[in-house]
Parts: C-alpha cells; structure tokens; sequence
C-alpha cells in the first residue's frame, strides 16, 4: 500500500482543526437552532390550545348568562302572570260579593214592602171591621 508519508505544515494542521471547530461551532448552533423552533412551536401550540380553551371557556360563560337571563326573564313572566291572575281572582271576588250586596239588598227591601203591604192590609181590615162594629152599635141603638 501507500508507504509514503505525506509531509503536512503545521499551518495547515492549524487550518484543518479550525475548520473542524468551525463545523462543529456550525453543527452545534444548527442544533441549538432546532432546538429552540422546536421549543417556539411547543409553546405556540400551548398557547394555542390555552387560547381555545379560553375561548371555550368564556363561550360557556356566555351560554350560562343567556341561559340565566332567559329563566329570569320565564321566572318574571310567570310572576307577573300569577300576579294577573291573583288580581283577576280578587276583582271576581268582588264582583261577587257586591252582587251579592245587591241581592240581599233587594231581598231586604222586598220583604219590607211585602211587610208594609201586610200591615197596611191589617190595619184597613181593622178599620173595616172597626167601622162596622160601629155600624152595628148604631144600628142597635
């Protein structure tokens, strides 16, 4: 094989290591480069998913507020219907009650006159019979 030694200088030993720390500085840093984009996607994607989840998050809020606001607004409808219901309820009592006034009214003032009626036919009758009692005395005298 080849038995011949081939003479090299010092400087270009010196070259050749320089340019072997030159590539290894270069593989080095294209290392650390990957490195670090790997690590900018990883906290990309972090705060991607961190970002959705918040927006999950206040999308449910929003849907819980809607959701309260509209059994809020059932709740007050309900009320104010009962309340409408209970004044309806309370006007017919009344109603009630004043036509019942009224009928007892005119059943107090019917039995008065049919009263006065009766007295009035009593006290003709008394004077009928008054009157002729005293026809009949004057006749027997």
């Amino acid at each position: 094989m080849w038995s011949e030694s081939v003479e090299v200088s010092s400087e270009q030993n010196q070259q050749a290591d320089n340019f072997c720390q030159r590539a290894l500085i270069l593989k080095k840093n294209k290392k650390d480069e990957e490195e670090e984009e790997g690590e900018e996607k990883k906290k990309k994607a972090k705060e991607k998913k961190e970002e959705k989840k918040k927006e999950k998050e206040e999308e449910e809020k929003k849907k819980k507020k809607a959701k309260a606001k509209e059994k809020k607004k059932e709740e007050t409808k309900k009320e104010k219907e009962e309340e409408e219901e209970k004044k309806k309820k309370k006007k017919k009592k009344k109603k009630a009650k004043e036509k019942e006034k009224e009928e007892e009214e005119e059943k107090k003032e019917k039995t008065e006159k049919k009263e006065k009626e009766e007295e009035e036919e009593k006290r003709k009758k008394e004077e009928k019979e008054k009157k002729q009692e005293e026809e009949e005395e004057e006749e027997d005298k």
